[in-house]
């Protein structure tokens, strides 16, 4: 059996990657999603976007760095509200394409459930799904997946 095959894949547009990253971050706030895929003009899947790795663009640079000091204290900031909402701005000038992890290889559709289950073990956000011309289908979540399976499981054991 294949990812093809599971009823519950959701759907996700994916976000042209010339669109900034502000605007990116607003479509995920209002559909309440964690991930988008990013494409490209042509609709062929890019990256992955996640809220994590917007809320890693805000940060200072010196944060995101981290020089090998392990976790810096940065106490010595206090709230530092005022240079995260500046930087919050600046997303703006940065494209859902810069800022996508082009590294979240996708799951194709004739992926076997046992791959997806695997790929999705080892990743840290859901997966997205493409079809043989690479265009988004959807993206698998390990929840998708298991209410899946959990759901074929109850039908067996009722036989």
């Amino acid at each position: 059996m294949t990812i093809q095959s599971l009823p519950l894949l959701h759907v996700i547009e994916p976000i042209p990657a010339s669109d900034s990253a502000l605007a990116a971050l607003n479509l995920m706030l209002d559909l309440a999603i964690n991930h988008l895929p990013v494409v490209d003009a042509h609709g062929y899947y890019l990256g992955m976007l996640t809220l994590t790795d917007l809320l890693h663009e805000i940060l200072p640079a010196g944060l995101r760095l981290g020089h090998g000091i392990g976790q810096p204290d940065v106490s010595f900031l206090g709230d530092a509200a005022s240079l995260l909402s500046t930087h919050l701005g600046q997303l703006s000038a940065r494209t859902a394409g810069d800022v996508a992890d082009p590294h979240v290889v996708p799951l194709e559709t004739d992926c076997p459930l046992v791959e997806a289950a695997r790929r999705l073990a080892e990743a840290r956000n859901p997966l997205p799904v493409v079809d043989a011309d690479r265009h988004i289908v959807g993206v698998l979540s390990v929840r998708l997946l298991l209410t899946h399976l959990l759901g074929r499981g109850v039908q067996n054991d009722a036989r």
